[in-house]
């Protein structure tokens, strides 16, 4: 596409204005003589186990248990959907243990840098980013008044001064939420519907939980800033015959419990493309 033909979106990067254009290659990748992690080990495994797991663990660690390389994959490189455009079959399919350890905590920045670095040494990998025009569902008010529902309840909580202070080595326990959620964190259970709770999160954090159940990106356009306390039940599968105490689907439920609610839009979305990856060496 021939750039005077490309429709131009407005990024906000950093706090800084970028213009980019639809379809545009938008490079991505490990910066040079960036941070890596000490310590690797990547093991294909044969079986499938009824208990996975992915994500950060305390100490500067991250783990993968039982699972495809996919989900590393959009660890290491956010975007609005988790399309992983050009990626061969085994990125979904093959099933892996993955460890890698850094020689301490580490920021989230940081440990997005290692990860990419990771994938890059021991899986070839190179990718970049695109702007594509898909539906997504916008995150609003649902009342004229903006008036609230009862499971949507602003916090005070500081969680970047809490979260810089466990880097830097303190011990104090997480303070308490109005929910009982983690604080400064998420939670989501399948049980007799699905469950989400936020605690002391931006609205952006639930608008990212929602693609699953509504099968489309949500963004958020509340207009709210700030932390909330969010209690969100909803169930995945509506059935007719469902008990009488089944929590209702996802659209009624925001309204119902947070007086929010889905609207049809189209956005921009940045995308993942996968130039090259090959099968890792392993050890």
């Amino acid at each position: 596409m021939r750039h005077a033909e490309a429709m131009a979106v407005v990024l906000s990067i950093a706090g800084a204005a970028v213009v980019v254009s639809a379809q545009e290659r938008i490079p991505a990748g490990p910066p040079a003589n960036g941070p890596s992690f000490e310590v690797v080990s990547i093991k294909r495994v044969a079986d499938v186990r009824s208990q996975r797991s992915v994500g950060e663990r305390p100490g500067g660690q991250f783990v993968l248990s039982g699972m495809a390389i996919a989900p590393l994959i959009r660890s290491a490189y956010p975007a609005d959907t988790s399309d992983l455009i050009g990626a061969p079959d085994w990125v979904s399919n093959d099933v892996y243990d993955v460890t890698a350890k850094a020689a301490g905590e580490v920021s989230r920045d940081q440990m997005t840098t290692m990860l990419q670095s990771m994938l890059a040494e021991r899986f070839k990998l190179t990718v970049h980013y695109e702007m594509q025009e898909r539906p997504v569902y916008a995150l609003v008010l649902a009342r004229a008044d903006g008036r609230l529902g009862p499971d949507l309840r602003r916090s005070e909580l500081d969680c970047d001064a809490i979260q810089a202070a466990r880097r830097a080595g303190s011990k104090e326990p997480y303070p308490a939420t109005s929910n009982g959620a983690p604080a400064c964190g998420m939670s989501m259970r399948g049980e007799q519907g699905m469950t989400v709770l936020l605690g002391a999160r931006p609205l952006s954090t639930l608008a990212g939980s929602l693609g699953s159940g509504t099968g489309r990106v949500v963004i958020d356009k509340t207009g709210l800033k700030g932390n909330y306390d969010v209690t969100l039940r909803y169930s995945e599968r509506p059935s007719p015959n469902a008990p009488l105490d089944a929590p209702p689907e996802i659209f009624t439920a925001l309204q119902e419990q947070l007086g929010l609610k889905l609207e049809p839009d189209r956005a921009p979305l940045k995308v993942l493309v996968i130039d090259r990856i090959e099968r890792p060496t392993q050890n």
